[in-house]
């Protein structure tokens, strides 16, 4: 949300709970907007300016259109959802933050909700971005592209299918369905993506894009991937 410019002068404690008062009485007014039409609503999250017409849009800058502006690292304030629909967000998460983001999709959709997620593929940066594979005059350049995939855009972390399953398996979502750009069986979520794209390879997609539905949290096995990821990559890192 967008402070006006007088309060540049207060305090920054003044600041802060003007900002929240004002934000939750922006969320306390779109609950009860969502309330009377009492169906269920779908989220699409991390929005951008890419808003979707009869969506409840979420990102964390005030975009026009977007209708709730908010850090989703800190939970989903909804329930009765039928679709969470997340276009090239989940890269942009740290790997923790954004497996509770998956169980606090899981959490707020209705029995057998949809989720719909399109992330960059892995396995595509490796195949298309390797230096070893380019001629030796054109490996220090295909480093930086590779490099660019990792750490350009805000990404914080990629995803390939493998993982990204074992992940959704684990938040409690089954019937996992890896699908192409802009498709699916659900009429309500074909064309939703707007990303840019790049040249898939055979078997290879550019971007995953994957649907599941809730079914119920697999709590062994989201605690042992949580190890995994802590042991084997978190735990690595500076800080």
């Amino acid at each position: 949300m967008k402070l006006p410019g007088f309060l540049a002068r207060w305090r920054p404690e003044l600041r802060a709970v003007w900002y929240l008062r004002h934000r939750a009485l922006g969320l306390w007014l779109l609950r009860g907007r969502l309330a009377r039409d009492g169906a269920p609503v779908r989220l699409h999250v991390g929005s951008g300016d890419r808003i979707l017409s009869g969506w409840v849009n979420i990102d964390l800058k005030r975009y026009e259109g977007v209708d709730l502006a908010a850090d989703v690292r800190h939970g989903l304030p909804f329930k009765n959802v039928s679709v969470v629909f997340a276009e090239h967000f989940l890269e942009h998460l740290e790997v923790l933050a954004a497996v509770e983001l998956l169980l606090e999709a899981h959490r707020v959709l209705i029995p057998r909700g949809k989720l719909r997620l399109s992330t960059p593929n892995l396995d595509w940066v490796w195949r298309t971005h390797d230096p070893q594979a380019t001629a030796p005059e054109g490996r220090s350049e295909a480093a930086l592209v590779a490099n660019r995939a990792f750490y350009g855009w805000g990404h914080r972390f990629l995803w390939n299918r493998t993982l990204l399953q074992e992940t959704l398996e684990a938040c409690g979502f089954t019937e996992i369905r890896w699908l192409p750009y802009g498709w699916s069986e659900d009429k309500e979520l074909r064309d939703l993506e707007r990303h840019e794209t790049y040249a898939d390879l055979p078997g290879c997609p550019h971007t995953l894009i994957v649907e599941a539905e809730k079914g119920d949290v697999q709590s062994e096995k989201l605690h042992r991937l949580k190890v995994k990821l802590c042991d084997d990559f978190v735990f690595h890192l500076p800080g």
